[in-house]
């Protein structure tokens, strides 16, 4: 049965990356609607647990991986490294991976810095379904310098301000040519969608198609009550047959099952392997 509360729905939905995603998308909307006469150094808009991370990250950070000779190779090895989520390190089932969009590179004597959307996530293989646990997704300014051997150390790695600090950091860090290519959602889609082949190649898993929803009959229902929507929907996979309540998410929230209309609402639903489907879906109460 597909039975989700809207409390449970969204409850449901905190472990997946788009959360993480999505609380950006929300620190860049409040962040675009404040203007400050007076700018301060980019530094000054970072709190103190932002501080304190950058002040950890140094190139020793890649002791366990070879020297990065190769910029974009240098970039994923800092998204991970400045990243890292401590808590499920040496833990076999878990894996750190990441995902990026270089949107500019500015080189400066013998450093460059790379502008960039990074999305870093830690994945779960538990009971045979990958998860992904924790993560965090951002525009990113990564510095390193190179020695003549083209060798890249990394020396600073920047993180937006929170809250209402997001936006305005950003301008005073990013260059002006670049503001309006941080928005997020341009690349969350294909980020996370890299990040999870990764994970499943990590893991050994071949199953790369999505579950499938099957609309039985059409989505008309009587006003009054929250119907039950697997009479309605169907959800398989091929690979695992029947998907699991937990695995089924119904966002619902802006449907008034008391008042006559057209709602919409979406449906996320994920397989095993991580594969996931997200589809709309228009209601008529009636």
């Amino acid at each position: 049965m597909i039975k989700r509360s809207r409390k449970r729905a969204r409850a449901a939905l905190a472990a997946p990356a788009a959360v993480f995603i999505a609380a950006v998308f929300a620190a860049c909307a409040l962040g675009a609607e404040l203007k400050t006469e007076e700018s301060e150094p980019a530094e000054s808009w970072i709190t103190e647990d932002q501080r304190e991370r950058q002040a950890q990250q140094a190139p020793e950070t890649f002791d366990e991986t070879p020297t990065p000779t190769d910029l974009d190779t240098a970039v994923s090895q800092a998204i991970i490294s400045s990243n890292r989520d401590r808590r499920y390190e040496g833990n076999s089932g878990a894996f750190q991976t990441e995902a990026h969009v270089t949107l500019a590179e500015v080189e400066s004597g013998d450093s460059v810095t790379v502008y960039a959307y990074a999305l870093h996530l830690v994945y779960i293989l538990e009971n045979g379904a990958l998860h992904d646990a924790a993560g965090s997704a951002a525009p990113v300014a990564i510095t390193f310098s190179s020695d003549g051997d083209g060798v890249y150390n990394l020396t600073e790695y920047w993180y937006p301000g929170e809250g209402g600090y997001y936006m305005p950091s950003i301008k005073e860090k990013f260059p002006e040519a670049l503001w309006d290519k941080v928005d997020t959602q341009l690349y969350a889609a294909d980020c996370s969608a890299e990040a999870l082949r990764k994970a499943q190649n990590h893991f050994g898993l071949t199953d790369f198609a999505k579950p499938e929803i099957t609309v039985l009959k059409p989505l008309e229902i009587s006003g009054g009550a929250r119907p039950d929507w697997s009479e309605y929907l169907r959800v398989t996979d091929d690979t695992d047959g029947e998907i699991p309540e937990e695995d089924i998410y119904i966002f619902d929230a802006n449907v008034d099952y008391g008042k006559p209309g057209k709602y919409a609402f979406d449906v996320i639903i994920r397989d095993k392997a991580g594969n996931e489907n997200r589809s709309s879906f228009e209601v008529t109460v009636k």
